[in-house]
């Protein structure tokens, strides 16, 4: 009992400083989730008014629910008045911040403006609040370990955008990405390139061809991917497809058991933590608290538990290694079981909510 005092008071300890760095950001990541989601709530009223020629969107299609979102009737010749994401087009509102990435770079420091097309890409906040709605209006991925990266399609190949790297171009069975099948179309996705494996994860779906989907909620973007990728076989490796595009379906809605399954079993490649999307999220350039992220020791090799003696061995090996691993959101980390005491505590409130009817 003696010996392991200190080890307690040790780990009491580094609980009450997690509690400490958590408490200031939860209520600032939870104000602007709820800013943001009434803003893009807004906007896809306005949007949805607009393709009904109803002028101003006024309340139509807003609703506050975390339901499936409204279609907004555009077809695969695209919208003329949305245009995509594509490379010769300048870069979406936000593009220029330099959004987390989750394979490394700091959080500290001068920001850089990012040069590529891959700031395009949306960035996972780290999850510093729990979110109330998290088992209803929630989904759970379970990240590849791997290179966060933007995949285009377009004249006859497909590039890979990825920070710090140049294009890579190759062929691919996607739309647009081999001059075998004429070139036509144009598709980004947002990927992680696991290299191992030669494969392309799938994580979201900005374009397909003529269809804008940035502006469409994350239920729906995740309904395209599967279909799409499906319908090319983009899974499928061979000479005109060299490395394989994988769509990674979310486990399902933010439950105690899709959760349990995302954390401890994966998606059966190596795991770089979990990401947690709002199903009715639009697509938007930088950092989103629409978009969080979350990880441990036990589901990432780059995660280090504050505190542990495995940091503090790496810190004195490498003492530049603290601002890259963003050490006040780690010490903000929460633990699984918060999470999973979260989505039980809302599914019992549901079910004696259910039983007073």
């Amino acid at each position: 009992g003696r010996v392991r005092e200190p080890a307690r008071r040790l780990d009491d300890d580094m609980e009450r400083l997690s509690v400490k760095a958590r408490q200031p950001k939860q209520a600032e990541q939870r104000r602007r989730r709820a800013e943001l989601l009434e803003r893009q709530r807004s906007r896809r009223a306005d949007r949805t008014a607009q393709n009904r020629g109803l002028g101003d969107g006024g309340d139509a299609g807003g609703g506050g629910g975390c339901g499936h979102a409204e279609w907004m009737g555009e077809t695969d010749g695209g919208d003329a008045s949305a245009p995509m994401l594509d490379t010769s087009e300048p870069l979406p509102a936000g593009a220029g911040d330099d959004a987390m990435q989750t394979e490394g770079g700091g959080g500290g420091g001068r920001r850089r403006r990012p040069a590529g097309r891959e700031a395009a890409l949306m960035a996972p906040e780290w999850m510093v609040d729990v979110p109330e709605d998290l088992p209803s209006c929630w989904s759970v991925v379970a990240r590849p370990a791997g290179v966060r990266c933007l995949v285009t399609t377009g004249g006859g190949e497909t590039r890979r955008h990825a920070k710090g790297c140049a294009p890579r171009r190759f062929p691919s069975a996607l739309p647009g990405g081999r001059r075998a099948a004429g070139g036509a179309g144009h598709v980004q996705l947002d990927c992680v390139w696991a290299e191992a494996e030669q494969t392309y994860y799938v994580l979201d779906l900005l374009a397909w061809k003529g269809l804008r989907l940035v502006d469409h909620p994350y239920e729906e973007r995740v309904f395209w991917a599967a279909s799409k990728l499906a319908e090319v076989h983009a899974d499928r490796q061979a000479s005109t497809n060299p490395c394989r595009f994988v769509h990674l379906p979310p486990s399902g809605r933010c439950s105690a058991a899709t959760l349990s399954t995302a954390y401890y079993r994966g998606g059966g490649a190596s795991r770089d933590g979990l990401l947690f999307y709002h199903n009715e999220g639009l697509y938007e350039a930088g950092p989103s608290p629409l978009l969080l992220l979350w990880s441990d020791a036990s589901c990432s090799s780059r995660f280090y538990d504050y505190g542990s003696a495995q940091m503090a061995r790496e810190l004195a090996a490498a003492p530049d290694k603290a601002a890259r691993w963003r050490p006040g959101e780690t010490e903000a980390a929460l633990p699984i079981g918060a999470l999973l005491a979260a989505c039980e505590g809302a599914m019992e409130a549901d079910s004696g909510a259910a039983a007073g009817r």
